[in-house]
C-alpha cells in the first residue's frame, strides 16, 4: 500500500514544482483581430527639390503616418490611411510641375539735377511721373539702358545694362495662384573702370543685393542707389510676367 501514495505525494510535489518554476511558460497574447498594418506609397519627384516636397508632406500626415525620403533616386516613401495618401499623392501632383518662363523688363534710370532736362524717351515717361509724384528734387532722367529677359524658375540670368552696369538674378517660384514672382537673389553691379594698361579682365562692385516678391505685370521702382554726389541717383524698374 506504500507505493501508491509515494506516487501520488511525488505527483503533487512535481506539480508545484512546475506551478512555482519561474522559467514556467506563459500563455502569450495574441495581436488584436482588428490591427491593421497601414499602406504605404512611393512617390517620385520629377521637377521640383525633393527636400521642398519632403517639407510640403509631413503636415499632412496623421499621427500614425511617416514617410522616409531617397534623396539621389528622388523618391519619398509614404506609410499612412488611404485618406492622408490621397492627399499627399494630390499635393504632390498639384506641385511637382515643369518649371515655368518668367519674362523679366528692366530699366536703369540715371536722375539728376545737374544742367538742363534732356528729350525724355517715351519710355521712362510714365517712370517719371511717379517719381515725381515722390520726390521733385530731379530735373534730369536718362535712361541708361533697357532689357527684357526670360528665365526659368531655378534659372539665374544675367543682361548688361548699358555700359556700365550689370544686372543678375535668379527666379526662385511664380505663384500661379497668387500671381507673385519671387526672385531669389536679384543683384546690380557697376563696372569699374581700368586701373591701368597692365590691369587684366573687368572688375565690378555690387550696388544692390537682395531678394524681390512681386506682382505679376506690375510695374516697380526701385531706388538702386545715390551716386558719389549728391545731385545723382540711379533708379532701376522691374515688370515680371510669368509665361503660360
Amino acid at each position: 500500500m506504500k507505493r501508491p501514495v509515494e506516487r501520488i505525494v511525488r505527483a503533487c510535489l512535481l506539480g508545484l514544482l512546475l506551478f512555482l518554476c519561474p522559467g514556467s511558460p506563459h500563455p502569450q497574447s495574441s495581436p488584436e483581430p482588428n490591427a491593421q498594418r497601414l499602406p504605404t506609397q512611393l512617390f517620385t519627384v520629377r521637377f521640383k527639390d525633393v527636400n521642398d516636397v519632403y517639407l510640403l508632406i509631413e503636415p499632412l500626415l496623421s499621427a500614425k503616418g511617416s514617410v522616409s525620403m531617397q534623396p539621389r533616386l528622388k523618391t519619398l516613401a509614404v506609410t499612412d490611411d488611404e485618406d492622408t495618401l490621397r492627399r499627399v499623392e494630390e499635393m504632390i501632383r498639384s506641385y511637382d510641375l515643369p518649371p515655368k518662363n518668367v519674362e523679366v523688363a528692366l530699366q536703369l534710370i540715371l536722375a539728376s539735377t545737374e544742367g538742363q532736362p534732356e528729350k525724355i524717351s517715351p519710355r521712362i515717361r510714365g517712370v517719371i511721373d511717379k517719381l515725381n509724384e515722390i520726390s521733385t528734387r530731379w530735373s534730369d532722367y536718362r535712361l541708361l539702358g533697357s532689357a527684357t529677359v526670360t528665365a526659368s524658375e531655378g534659372e539665374k540670368a544675367s543682361v548688361e545694362m548699358g555700359q556700365d552696369y550689370r544686372i543678375s538674378f535668379a527666379v526662385d517660384y511664380a505663384s500661379g495662384e497668387q500671381q507673385l514672382v519671387h526672385f531669389k537673389r536679384f543683384t546690380l553691379d557697376r563696372r569699374d573702370a581700368a586701373k591701368g594698361p597692365e590691369t587684366s579682365g573687368e572688375t565690378y562692385t555690387r550696388v544692390l543685393d537682395t531678394a524681390l516678391n512681386l506682382k505679376e505685370d506690375k510695374l516697380y521702382i526701385f531706388g538702386a542707389s545715390k551716386m558719389e554726389g549728391s545731385n545723382r541717383a540711379l533708379f532701376m524698374t522691374i515688370t515680371a510676367s510669368a509665361q503660360q
